[in-house]
């Protein structure tokens, strides 16, 4: 069917996930009110039931907010196939992930920088954007419990005004604080504030949450939109629509959106450049196989994907279950639960539970030992060498995770998980046909990289170490899933048995200078060789940072929203003054 158009609007976001909504939002809140529509693939996610931030991991299970993607065959996980799923409906992955805000070491962002060759994104301006989207509500202190040996926040770090709130809920359960005393007692350092910009040491997380009520990118800032903002749900987009080198439309569900001034693609790094290449933008061999017309050889598209690789160790403990999986394994129980939290102010047990996660960050010696980390290019080390950059990454207290016949509802486990950082192994993205309907063929290459393998070997054996402390190893009852020893071969081979995704695909139409090839976007995110096209996602990292980066997608959002909101306020000559229908003079 040939696309029909429908409408013309100033600008086009096409993704509902956090860095949408933000352009979307701002963009229509700026001083010349240009019409903007936001175009996602799912649904509205309007149900408040799916915002219960204590059934966020029957939430991220759900199908009905889930793009169910699964990765290639992946060679050094014993070519097991994995979960690669991605979020469905507006919010994006916001409205089915995890909920933990975290936003790393602040020498990454100087590092980001760097790589770049444009200070907008050193530490000190990444900070300040932080702040304008932060909305922080420490209601642990308010409440007078004595939670501040765990939690210490230093006002001037944290924004206290911006939409997107960041919490810490009043009441914590009992094994969030015992699994804490364990930690410490094993020698891990409390870290009070772990998004002061130095993460290292053990922490708890706060989320993205208010009230016990997960807060996505489409709640936080989609619920106040103007007029000028048209958002359409269950609008799949096949393709962006070209004259020459300028991209003019999109085509929705067969039909034609034209943009006046600027499409923005927000889809993510999965989506964005399978978007890309189906219009005809990427390497020009593999969409010539498919007998896709080339717009743009742009090589880099699809490339360089990166995630954070994850593999969870398990022990059950002699102390009594605290009740949270003797809940979720009682649908009684559990109806009765979410009945009281949903019509009786948000009380209950839904309001104690699952509410953060325990998080801790690492500088290994070992690794910085190892012939791995030696073998790796000069300016890499010199940024793994920075202060606050960590080389391990443990969470735990996500035990709902937990299912089968194996786990007891009367038993406490107590579950860490090693978290890959600093990830070297490279994977890519490509088109599994012509079809815009196809699942995109997602390969992240995990452990690929020697020094990937090395870190994840030195976390896990860190996690065996905790474990075997006098403080945990006095109340374990028995393991659950270990390595058979400590020897590098029991934990590689354990690692290539276990090992997942955290779900943090990214760098896959990544930003860079003009004289790196596989770079596909400049500094203001605009795609190079084309006009009036940005990517604005985690995509256009140009690598992964050390956090749980949907904290940085809302970075990424601002960031752009900022440069085009400043580019269509010149007085250059460059854009015809206070008419944004106009087109580009």
């Amino acid at each position: 069917m040939s696309a029909q158009t429908v409408n013309k609007y100033d600008f086009i976001v096409v993704g509902g996930g956090p860095a949408g909504c933000v352009i979307a939002s701002h963009l229509a809140s700026s001083p010349q009110v240009p019409t903007v529509l936001l175009l996602e693939a799912g649904g509205p996610n309007d149900d408040i039931r799916d915002r219960v931030l204590a059934d966020k991991y029957e939430v991220m299970r759900d199908p009905r907010l889930s793009w169910e993607y699964l990765t290639t065959p992946q060679k050094e996980l014993n070519n097991r196939a994995i979960d690669a799923r991605r979020g469905k409906g507006l919010g994006g992955s916001s409205a089915n992930n995890l909920c933990g805000y975290t936003i790393g070491p602040k020498h990454d962002y100087d590092e980001w920088a760097k790589v770049v060759g444009d200070d907008n994104f050193n530490w000190e301006n990444t900070q300040r954007r932080y702040k304008q989207l932060e909305n922080y509500k420490n209601r642990a202190a308010a409440s007078g419990r004595p939670y501040s040996k765990y939690v210490r926040l230093r006002d001037h770090d944290h924004g206290h005004s911006g939409k997107l709130n960041v919490e810490f809920a009043a009441e914590w359960e009992g094994s969030l604080i015992n699994t804490l005393d364990y930690l410490e007692a094993a020698g891990t350092k409390i870290n009070v504030d772990l998004n002061s910009g130095d993460p290292l040491g053990v922490g708890v997380v706060p989320a993205t949450a208010h009230d016990g009520y997960r807060h996505t990118g489409s709640s936080a800032f989609l619920r106040d939109a103007p007029r000028n903002l048209t958002v359409l749900t269950d609008a799949r987009v096949e393709r962006i629509l070209f004259n020459g080198k300028t991209a003019v439309a999109v085509q929705a569900n067969s039909r034609r959106y034209d943009a006046t001034c600027e499409i923005i693609l927000s889809a993510g790094a999965l989506d964005s450049p399978k978007l890309l290449k189906l219009s005809g933008v990427g390497p020009r061999r593999e969409l010539s196989q498919l007998g896709i017309n080339v717009i743009h050889d742009l090589p880099g598209v699809g490339e360089n994907l990166r995630d954070h690789p994850l593999c969870a160790c398990i022990i059950a403990l002699k102390d009594s279950s605290d009740g949270v999986l003797s809940l979720y394994g009682n649908g009684t129980k559990l109806d009765s639960a979410r009945q009281q939290f949903l019509h009786a102010g948000g009380t209950g047990s839904l309001s104690v539970y699952n509410q953060h996660l325990i998080v801790g960050w690492f500088r290994h010696r070992e690794v910085f030992e190892s012939e791995e980390f030696k073998a790796l290019p000069e300016d890499v080390r010199s940024y793994l060498s920075q202060p606050t950059v960590p080389n391990a990454e443990i969470i735990t207290h996500n035990l709902p995770l937990l299912s089968g016949p194996e786990f007891d509802p009367k038993i406490q486990y107590l579950m860490v998980s090693a978290v890959g950082q600093v990830p070297q192994s490279q994977g890519t993205v490509k088109l599994a046909s012509a079809d815009p309907y196809a699942a995109p063929l997602s390969d992240p290459a995990l452990l690929s990289h020697p020094f990937d393998r090395r870190t994840m070997i030195s976390s896990i054996r860190h996690i065996m170490q905790l474990f075997g402390s006098h403080a945990i190893r006095s109340r374990t009852l028995q393991p659950i899933s270990l390595p058979k020893s400590t020897s590098d071969e029991d934990i590689l081979t354990f690692l290539r048995e276990v090992t997942f995704s955290t779900f943090h695909p990214s760098c896959t139409v990544k930003m860079g200078r003009s004289n790196d090839k596989m770079a596909c976007l400049d500094t203001a995110f605009r795609v190079r060789g084309l006009q009036r096209l940005r990517v604005a996602d985690l995509s256009s990292l140009p690598f992964l940072p050390n956090c749980h980066p949907q904290s940085v997608a809302y970075l990424i959002g601002l960031t752009v929203a900022e440069s085009v909101i400043a580019d269509y306020n010149r007085d250059d000559g460059r854009y015809k003054r206070n008419k944004l229908s106009a087109k580009l003079a």
